[in-house]
Parts: C-alpha cells; sequence; structure tokens
C-alpha cells in the first residue's frame, strides 16, 4: 500500500518538487529563527553590554526601554551618589545626530555621551571613529 502511494506521488513530478521545495524551506526557515532571535537580541542589549564598567543601572522611572532616554534629574544623581557602597555614579547620554561624511553626504547616527569629568567608559579606542 505504501509502495502504490509512493509511486503515485513521485510520478506527479511538479507536486513532488513542489512539496520537497516547501518542506526544504520550511526547514531552512525553521533553522533561521533562533538566529534571527539572537542577533536582535544582542542588537538590543549592545548598549548595557558594550560598558563592561557599569555593575547597575538607575534611570528615571518614566523609562520604558534603553532607547528611550530620559535624564535622570541631577537631585536624583546626587541621591545615588549617596547611597553605601556606591563608588561611582556618572550620567549617561543617548541620543541620535545627523552626521556629515567626508563626500558631503549625510547620515543619522547615535550618539553615545559619557562623564567629561572621568571619562569613565571612553578610553577605549573602538569607541572613536
Amino acid at each position: 500500500m505504501y509502495r502504490l502511494a509512493l509511486i503515485m506521488f513521485v510520478n506527479e513530478r511538479g507536486k513532488y518538487l513542489g512539496i520537497i521545495a516547501a518542506l526544504s524551506f520550511t526547514a531552512f526557515m525553521m533553522a533561521q529563527q533562533p538566529a534571527i532571535f539572537f542577533g536582535i537580541l544582542s542588537r538590543t542589549t549592545a548598549v548595557i553590554t558594550e560598558l563592561p564598567l557599569v555593575d547597575l543601572w538607575v534611570m528615571d522611572p518614566k523609562v520604558e526601554n534603553v532607547d528611550d532616554p530620559k535624564p535622570l534629574p541631577d537631585t536624583q544623581l546626587y541621591l545615588v551618589k549617596g547611597v553605601s557602597g556606591v563608588a561611582w555614579a556618572v550620567p549617561f547620554y543617548r541620543g541620535s545626530i545627523r552626521a556629515r561624511l567626508s563626500d558631503g553626504n549625510f547620515v543619522v547616527c547615535q550618539l553615545i555621551g559619557i562623564d567629561d569629568a572621568t571619562l569613565i567608559g571612553g578610553r577605549s579606542p573602538a569607541y572613536r571613529l
């Protein structure tokens, strides 16, 4: 019975190739989904993981995600600095700017600011253009 079904299936070449192509594409997409997920996850956490000196992030209560920059008021920053066990606390700036390239074209870039007094997190050559 199975042999008859297989013969009937293989004899219709168009259906056979269509099903094989569909199954191959489905298997490929299922294998790629974890890679897509981890790629998106690494891009969304890049701001936090690229600053290894930071053990704790303190943000304004109105911040909903990392891409939502709301500056912490200076009064609250001083409160964080006053907590016992906190070695240092500095403001963090993140915004978008338009930068001019050497050929005259413009491109939108992310500007990530660091503390200008201590340059914490900014001495790495990887951060420079």
